[in-house]
């Protein structure tokens, strides 16, 4: 099917002829320019990974107690609205029943003209 030369024959013909590679190769345990550079490029990429994930980490931290700082203050305001209107509610029962009546009667007749459903 081959002969000694590196090419492929089929009934005698050649069909392809394989480059000779031996003398690019290195020799086992070598490691050539290219392979170092290429090292040095991914040992360089990893690092500026890791940097960037470090910042990202970081930043992720900060908004994240930021976030947790919003979220007690937007607590203690719905407190105090509600405390707030407790206390109307208490102090002004027949302005509150009144209003509710006239915001549910505002609301059926919207409904029965079909404005809201």
């Amino acid at each position: 099917m081959s002969d000694l030369k590196g090419t492929a024959t089929l009934q005698g013909k050649p069909m392809l002829e394989a480059p000779d590679i031996a003398g690019e190769l290195p020799a086992a345990g070598e490691s050539t320019a290219d392979e170092t550079s290429l090292k040095e490029s991914a040992n360089e990429a990893m690092h500026k990974v890791e940097a960037r994930a470090g910042e990202l980490k970081d930043s992720a931290v900060e908004t994240l107690h930021a976030i947790e700082e919003r979220a007690g203050e937007m607590r203690e305001s719905a407190q105090e609205i509600n405390h707030r209107a407790v206390e109307f509610i208490q102090h002004n029962p027949v302005i509150t029943i009144a209003g509710a009546f006239g915001v549910g009667y505002l609301i059926g007749s919207l409904a029965a003209r079909r404005w809201i459903i």
